[in-house]
C-alpha cells in the first residue's frame, strides 16, 4: 500500500515538473528585475574630479560607479560601461536616477527619466 502511494506521488511530481518551464519563473524580467519591455540608459559626467567617485542609483538600486570624468563630446547612447560611462538596461517607463559623490553639493537626483522600449536615453549627470 505504501509503495502505491509513493508511486502515485512520484508520478505526480514528474507530471508537474514536465509542465513547468524553469524560465517561466523569470519570464518577462531582466537581471535587474525590470519588465521585459526594456530600453537602455547611458549615464556620464564631467564632475568626478570635484566630487570623487559617483555611486549611481536607479530606482534606489545601486547600479554602478563612475570613477573618472568623461572627456569627450556626448557619448553615443548605448556605449559600453567603463570608468567614465555607465550603460544599463532598464524596464520601459519612468525612472529616478541619483548620483552620490563625497564632496559638498555632490548629490543630484533626476526624477521621471523616461526610457522607451527598445530605445536608449543619454543622461548626462551634471552638478
Amino acid at each position: 500500500m505504501r509503495s502505491k502511494y509513493f508511486f502515485i506521488f512520484f508520478l505526480l511530481v514528474i507530471v508537474m515538473q514536465a509542465g513547468c518551464n524553469k524560465a517561466s519563473i523569470f519570464e518577462g524580467v531582466d537581471k535587474n528585475g525590470w519588465a521585459a519591455n526594456n530600453g537602455s540608459l547611458t549615464m556620464y559626467t564631467y564632475t568626478v574630479l570635484r566630487c570623487g567617485p559617483l555611486k549611481i542609483y536607479v530606482d534606489d538600486r545601486l547600479m554602478g560607479t563612475l570613477a573618472a570624468d568623461y572627456t569627450g563630446s556626448t557619448p553615443a547612447c548605448g556605449t559600453p560601461s567603463s570608468g567614465s560611462i555607465l550603460t544599463i538596461t532598464v524596464g520601459e517607463g519612468f525612472h529616478t536616477i541619483r548620483a552620490e559623490g563625497s564632496g559638498s553639493n555632490c548629490t543630484k537626483t533626476y526624477t521621471r527619466v523616461y526610457v522607451e522600449n527598445g530605445k536608449c536615453v543619454n543622461q548626462p549627470l551634471n552638478f
